[in-house]
């Protein structure tokens, strides 16, 4: 019996109350649950963040839509199905290795004044490059949740499903944490976590979620990226945290009016290692086929219809 904390109750009441919005969330609201999404993250609780922020997204993109001019609507289940290859069809290296170029591509994209400005300001419009790389993110896990759902078949689901753990291990020795941390908490969100799996599947989640145990302020992932060899994709959202608390708790001027040099130094520190992982590529060939199977990424199923699937898969006991 899955015993809940009172981080999940709070977030699974708050996720009830998007769902009913329907992209009508007033901007105090926004900017509300914007601090409470920092507030999970000072407390370490790292999957309710994403999940919350993964959350909020999707409400601000409904909110954005019906402000401008109508954009193409959301795939249905019906037109996602169609697709030439499933995500078993190719070896797991191979997917990490190709997941990691694009995954690269975005990451060296993002200039370091762009994390510097979200650390004060969090606008989409002022940092384009990293705007670009969460929603990577975001469509990466939710495509892996999308391929599970759709498949019909518990034999299907488990196929993709151990697919995707060995994915998790050849991103973990290529020292690819984003996608690491993007495909983890697909396999591990509630429209998945709550089917029935054999009991192989769900120790090497647990096994492979110890990586981002929030504990000491996630000692054992900083740990493992401060071993890392480069090349490396760090996860960019504990980059983000750490640089926000750092401006927070660091004025630019101290109370006799000089400059903080221990707060820029903090800074420094951090986007520093940013910078050298930037400047190592990985030596990847492209695989063309593979690169346009997961181009599909961004033509993935709503949190909404996801966990409707889920239900027809699996339910809900009466």
């Amino acid at each position: 019996m899955r015993v809940y904390s009172v981080s999940q109750q709070t977030l699974a009441l708050i996720l009830r109350i998007l769902r009913t919005c329907c992209g009508e969330l007033e901007s105090s609201a926004v900017f509300r649950m914007v601090d409470l999404v920092c507030s999970f993250l000072d407390s370490g609780f790292l999957k309710e963040a994403i999940v919350l922020r993964e959350a909020l997204v999707q409400e601000c993109t409904k909110i954005r839509k019906k402000k401008n001019k109508p954009l193409r609507p959301p795939p249905c289940a019906e037109n996602v199905r169609s697709r030439s290859y499933k995500i078993y069809d190719f070896s797991a290296q191979e997917l990490a290795e190709q997941i990691t170029l694009m995954d690269f591509q975005h990451f060296k994209k993002i200039e370091i004044p762009e994390i510097l400005r979200w650390g004060k300001k969090q606008s989409e419009e002022l940092n384009p490059n990293l705007t670009e790389f969460t929603e990577h993110f975001n469509n990466i896990s939710f495509w892996i949740r999308t391929c599970i759902l759709l498949e019909e078949r518990q034999q299907d689901r488990e196929k993709i499903m151990s697919t995707c753990i060995k994915v998790l291990k050849c991103l973990r020795r290529m020292n690819n944490f984003n996608s690491y941390l993007a495909i983890l908490s697909a396999l591990d969100c509630a429209s998945i976590r709550r089917l029935d799996w054999q009991k192989q599947f769900t120790t090497a989640i647990e096994e492979l979620s110890s990586l981002i145990d929030n504990t000491m302020s996630f000692k054992i992932y900083r740990t493992a990226l401060a071993e890392a060899k480069p090349p490396c994709i760090p996860y960019l959202g504990l980059i983000l945290q750490d640089v926000t608390f750092t401006m927070l708790g660091n004025p630019d001027k101290l109370p006799d009016d000089s400059i903080n040099f221990q707060g820029r130094w903090k800074l420094y520190t951090i986007v520093k290692d940013i910078e050298m992982f930037q400047n190592c590529q990985y030596e990847i060939d492209a695989n063309v086929t593979i690169a346009d199977f997961l181009r599909e990424s961004t033509n993935h199923l709503t949190d909404e219809s996801l966990y409707q699937l889920s239900l027809n898969v699996k339910p809900k006991e009466k």
